[in-house]
């Protein structure tokens, strides 16, 4: 019972670590491209940016999880 309550609160932990991490990035980073679209876009279209979004969400949970 206790090392499943250990690998619950872990899993917790992990999904909350990555949620923070990927919060402060997107914050740190929406920044630039809503300062200079043209320099820090790498040539991409906003749409290119949400795909971007919703794949590194999947992929920062998914490692969140397994961490």
């Amino acid at each position: 019972m206790k090392r499943t309550i250990y690998i619950v609160s872990f899993t917790v932990l992990g999904i909350l670590v990555q949620f923070l991490a990927h919060a402060l990035f997107e914050l740190w980073y929406i920044a630039l491209l809503t300062g200079d679209f043209a320099r820090y876009g790498f040539g991409l279209s906003w749409d290119a940016w949400f795909l971007i979004h919703h794949v590194a969400t999947a992929v920062l949970f998914i490692g969140g999880v397994l961490g």
